[in-house]
This record gives C-alpha cells, structure tokens and sequence, in this order.
C-alpha cells in the first residue's frame, strides 16, 4: 500500500508556528481561560451523560436532579463524591502549573518563543498523518444487548427495559432511554427514574453468537478490520474501493462507492441476524465514529471534508466529551481548566502542553486537528506492519476482559471468574500471535472504588499456565474477601509478535538491580486521558495481606519510622505510605553482615519484594523523593493503561 504523500492530500500549513509570529501564536498563552462559576474548580458531582443516541430530548437538568436525589447516601453516591473531590484537588495542581507558566513566559519572552515552537513542532509531526486518499467506516450495532434480547422475546419491543441489574445495566433499550435510563447506570436509580422498567439478565452466549455472524460478514470488506467490543467495528474501505469500483476515481466518487457499499453491508447484517446497524464513513477512523452517531438509530451519514481547514471547521464546535477517548472523568478535567469545546483546546494548546504530559498534550491536540485519536489516524496506523524502528507493530496495547457479578458464595466462585476471563485473553493472544509480558487484575469493590493489580513476566509468553501463575499471585490477597468486590477483569500488556519474542530470548541478558527498581515505579497521578469507562477514584490506604490457607495470625513487626522488621507473616503497607512490601513466604531475621547505606526510593509509591530484600541489614530506610510528571521516564509513563486515577500497584 502506497502512503505516501501526494499533492491532493498536502496538508495546508496555515496557522502553524513560524518565528516571526511568536506574538501572534502566543495570544492563547497571555489570555486566561474562563473559570467555571462557584468555589470549586470543577462542576460537583455529575450523574447523568445525555450524548448518547436517544437521550438528546430528555431534560437533563431534571434528570440530574432527579438521580441525584434518589442516589444521595448510596454508596454510589459517596463515590462519585470522592472521585469529584480528587478531580478537583488535580485541577487546582494543574490550574497552579498554568499561573507557573504564565509567570516565566511574563518574565523570559525567551521560554514563549521556545514553547511556541514546541508545539509547533508537535502540530508539524501530527500533520504528517493527515491524509484524504482513504475512506474509513465506523458499523456500531444498535443497542446491541438490548437488541438481541427483543430478538428473543418480542414482548420487550414495546416497554421500557435494561440488561444487567440492579446494580449496574449495561445498555437500554430506546423506551426507557426517553425516561433518561442508560447504560452504565446502576439499575435501582433506572427503576425509580421509569417505575414500569423491566431488567433483563445478561446473555453473554447470545451477544457473542450475534456479534460472530455480523464480524463475519464486515470481514469480507475489510479482513484487518479493528473491533471495538462486540458490537462496533472499523472499516479502511480504501482496497475494497479500489477493486470493486475501479471508476470511483474523484473523493466524490470514492465516498458515493462507500455509502453503496455500507448500506449493502448494513442490509446483509439485517438479513442475517434481524439486528440493525449505523455507521458512518469519513477520511479517518475517528470522524467515521463520530459520524456514525449522526443518524441513528438504523442511519449511516458520510463527512465529506477534503482539507485541513474543513476537518478543524468541523470538530470546532464539539464539546469534548463527544470526541472518543474523552470520559467523563477526563471532561470534567477539561472543564475545571476552562476548555469545554475541541476549539477551546486548539486555541489553548501553548500552555496546555505545559502542565499536561508530552503523551496526552499530543493526544489532545491530535484531536483538535482532526487528525487522529483513540481510533486511530487517517493512514490506518493501527494496521501498520512495522513501527519507525522496523520492528513488528501490534494493532492494540492490551487484550482483556472483565466480568461484573453480585452475591458471590464461595471464594472458589471468584477463582473461575479469573479464570475464565484469563482462558479468553489467552485464546486472543494466540489468535494474534503475541505474548504478553504483563498480567493485569482489575477490581471493583461494591462502594465502586477501582483497583488494578499488575505483575511483570519475566519473559513474553501466551502459555495459560504461566499467565495464570501470575494472576493466582495477584488474586490471593482478596479470595478472603471475595463478597466486597462486584467486577473483576484481567488484561495482558507489553504486547509483542511471538517471532520478536523468540529473537529477544535469545540475546536476552541478565537483569540488573536497577532495572528491578525501575520496573517497581509506579507514577500515581498519571494524566492521561481517560478511554472508556470512568474508574477514577481515590487512593487507597492499604493493600490488603496476602494471607496464606494457614495460619494467619502474626503480624509483621514493623515500627513508625520507616524501618522495616521481620517476622514470619506477610508484610503490610508500612507506616511510611510510599512504600509497599509483599511476600507469602515465611520470613527469617537476616543474618549479621556489613551495614548496606540506606535505599533511596526515587518513585511514590514503589512496590518492592519482601523477599528479595529481608537480608537488607540495617533495617531498609525510606527516604521518598516525589517526581514531577516531566520527571518521569517513558518507561514510567508506561505501567498501565488505566485510566487516569485508577491505584495500580505493581508486584514484581
């Protein structure tokens, strides 16, 4: 596939940095962004999310009101608070960067001129992926679960319904939609929205059956098509085109061939499965998604932009929020900030590059350009062979799974649950040919705070047992409390080819103590955007024991001045919070030798073995040195992908 640049896809350099237009491109920097009313820098606690389809007539001030009242003291409720109150606390740190900026670029025109050109560069590099010589289609099924259960019982076609519980519903039909009853809301809060509402259990057997015949008949488009969940895929249209309407030679033509083609493809999927479809088409995967939403249900719409200047035209006006990749974490984020439009961030972006991070600073203004995104960018990088080094590129970062659940019996019940989503990860891991190096659990307790676990491999591998080795070790500490937790997933990360994994075992050396520590460091106020779902919460006090099957009643001895003692049971968080030591093996005093110096731990919190160091003699010392975001290595910024204030503790 050729992609190289051609004179009908040039894009237009207008607006971008030039030195002599510092003053001019730096207007962004000197204005203040408007604060929102009231002492708080970020809106309270915010319930109700009218962008999805079949919610836009419902009011939604009453709405808010009414899932507020009905929801005060739940346990929902408390934690949607605290999850504001973190927010808030990250916005006034951020919004105190911002008045750090405006003061060294009052004083250094020097550092405005330098910041200007940064970003300008970033914009230049982006700029590089815009192309308009292919045609992308987003297919999103049409309130899929919900579909599918009319399928099998019609007498819900004409009342209002959800699938899930009560305490969370996954999606709803378009009745109960008109009541303001969604997806992600907990079910008891639907009931009293819509008395009339039905809950229909969910069917995972049926989705996956339904989702196996549509995937099967978009393949035929597009067989490197990229999936979203069950019920959304992605289409490059572009080599279908070229074989199938080799006339389609003008962009006109090229998107008229596309609408033929995705209206016969969204019939086929009708015909096949009685199931509708939407979908939208435009000149990169994340317009084609957000085009897809225009005419639903059961519609498609194409944008037709042929220029830099009508994608920004364009994605101007929209609010962050409908942009994917944005949650309602990461908006309300935006918000406190001042930036509620894709506009306000473009003419923002000078000081936004300087208190976000150089990851999500590119993310966020990939979007104001329209010329990427979550989805991907407009030559199709997520199907790329090869990454800028010639190495084999992998079209996703993680694989994973999770499961929600109520009235657990037995911690085994838990177990099978791990298990099973563990066997389906590993069956998409070897379908794609990758090994992971990361295993990832990921819980949620019944007052809805989120934690994720993770531990390294210490080489790629897609073997079920080793896998599962690591995730017996994550999973330990919490078969005890088993009945407190309501969801659990598990996720592979640090995706590789199984051939580049092969070669790297071969010349694979002996690790060193650094890189030890550094696979400990665990950076906790990571600002990253938020993907899918919010599952920002607070920190948490204490990581649960990892208690063996037998006895567990000594303690660890450990004093209040970050000295750590030994004994024979597993170590608990230390009175020093930034440090947390884990072991289930029996622990012996070390024996007399030459005083080590004190360990200095650069990272908060870092997750270190109890067993590789209880020989440390003196007792180890904690001497916490905080990092700055800009501190951090990449490989720092790297230990997960969850989502911006999720806790995640790394076991190595």
């Amino acid at each position: 596939m050729d992609y190289s640049p051609s004179e009908s896809r040039s894009p237009s350099w207008g607006g971008l940095f030039h030195p002599g237009e510092a003053a001019e491109a730096s207007n962004d920097s000197r204005a203040s962004a408007p604060k929102p009313d009231g002492k708080d820098p970020i809106p309270m606690v915010s319930f109700f999310d009218g962008t999805k389809a079949g919610l836009q007539k419902v009011d939604k001030d009453k709405t808010e009101l009414a899932i507020r009242q009905l929801s005060s003291g739940s346990l929902f409720y408390k934690n949607e608070e605290r999850k504001s109150h973190a927010r808030a606390q990250r916005v006034e740190a951020m919004l105190e960067k911002k008045t750090l900026y405006e003061a060294t670029i009052a004083s250094d025109p020097g550092r405005l001129r330098g910041v200007c050109h940064e970003v300008a560069t970033i914009e230049q590099d982006l700029e590089r992926e815009r192309f308009f010589d292919r045609v992308f289609a987003h297919i999103d099924m049409d309130m899929f679960y919900a579909a599918v259960e009319e399928k099998k019982n019609p007498e819900l076609r004409d009342v209002p319904f959800g699938v899930g519980s009560l305490q969370m519903l996954s999606t709803t039909n378009y009745i109960a939609r008109q009541y303001g009853v969604r997806s992600g809301m907990p079910g008891f809060i639907g009931v009293k929205l819509c008395p009339d509402l039905r809950i229909v259990q969910t069917d995972f057997a049926s989705y996956q059956g339904e989702a196996a015949v549509v995937k099967a008949i978009v393949c035929e488009y597009d067989p490197d098509l990229c999936s979203f969940g069950l019920d959304e895929q992605r289409l490059d249209l572009t080599d279908h085109l070229a074989l199938n309407f080799p006339d389609a030679q003008s962009l006109e033509s090229r998107y008229a061939a596309a609408e033929e083609v995705v209206a016969g493809c969204r019939e086929r999927i009708f015909e096949a499965t009685r199931l509708t479809a939407s979908a939208g088409i435009g000149p990169t995967p994340t317009l084609a998604k957000m085009a897809s939403n225009f005419n639903k249900p059961n519609g498609q719409h194409t944008l037709r932009l042929d220029s830099r200047e009508a994608v920004m035209a364009f994605m101007r006006p929209f609010s962050c929020r409908q942009v994917p990749g944005i949650g309602k974490s990461f908006e309300a984020i935006l918000q406190g900030l001042g930036i509620a439009t894709v506009g306000d961030i473009y003419d923002q972006r000078h000081w936004l590059s300087f208190i976000f991070t150089p990851k999500t600073f590119s993310f966020l203004l990939s979007m104001a350009l329209g010329v990427g995104g979550f989805m991907g960018t407009s030559h199709g990088d997520l199907n790329a062979d090869k990454d800028a080094l010639g190495n084999l590129k992998v079209d996703c970062k993680s694989i994973g799974n999770e499961c929600t659940f109520q009235h657990l019996k037995h911690p085994r019940e838990m177990e099978e649950i791990a298990y099973d989503i563990l066997r389906n990860v590993v069956r998409r891991l070897k379908k794609k040919a990758l090994v992971c190096g990361r295993v990832v659990l990921k819980l949620k307790h019944i007052e809805f705070q989120v934690r994720q676990y993770s531990k390294s491999l210490p080489k790629g591998s897609d073997d079920e047992a080793v896998l599962r080795h690591a995730l017996d070790e994550l999973l330990a500490p919490f078969l005890e409390s088993f009945m407190n937790y309501r969801l659990l997933g598990v996720r592979a990360e640090k995706l590789i080819p199984e051939k580049e994994s092969e070669e790297r075992s071969e010349g694979k050396g002996q690790a060193t103590l650094d890189r030890f520590f550094n696979m400990g460091r665990v950076k906790r106020d990571r600002e990253e955007p938020s993907k899918d779902k919010d599952d920002s919460v607070e920190p948490e006090a204490t990581l649960p024991r990892r208690t063996p099957r037998g006895d567990s009643s000594d303690a660890q001895a450990r004093d209040t001045g970050g000295h750590l003692g030994h004994g024979k049971s597993p170590t608990m968080l230390l009175a020093t919070p930034n440090v947390i030591l884990i072991d289930s093996q029996p622990c012996t005093p070390p024996t007399k030798r030459e005083e080590s110096p004190p360990l200095t731990i650069s990272s908060s919190p870092a997750v270190l073995s109890f067993h590789e160091l209880s020989t440390i003699s003196p007792p180890l010392e904690v001497h916490p040195t905080i990092l700055t975001p800009n501190g951090l290595s990449d490989k720092e910024n790297e230990v997960s992908n969850a989502d911006s204030n999720d806790v995640v503790f790394i076991i190595e």
